[in-house]
C-alpha cells in the first residue's frame, strides 16, 4: 500500500456527506469529489448509495434549497 492510499479518509464525516451532495447536485465527479475530500471514490460511493449518512443528502438539499 502506497503511502497515498493509507493516509487518506477511511469513512467521511457527516459533513463530508453533506459536503458530498452538494458537490454530486453541482455536477462534480466522484472521483473528484473523493480527491477533494482525502478519500477513495468507494467511501464517496457509500455516501452517495445512502450506505453511509442515509440523512446526509435531506441536509444537502435543505441547505441548498432553503
Amino acid at each position: 500500500m502506497s503511502n497515498i492510499e493509507h493516509s487518506k479518509k477511511q469513512t467521511l464525516s457527516f459533513d463530508d456527506a453533506v459536503i458530498t451532495f452538494i458537490l454530486r447536485m453541482e455536477g462534480i465527479r466522484r472521483e473528484v469529489i473523493a480527491q477533494r475530500l482525502g478519500t477513495s471514490p468507494d467511501r464517496v460511493n457509500e455516501v452517495l448509495l445512502g450506505d453511509a449518512h442515509p440523512k446526509a443528502a435531506r441536509e444537502a438539499s435543505t441547505l441548498l434549497f432553503a
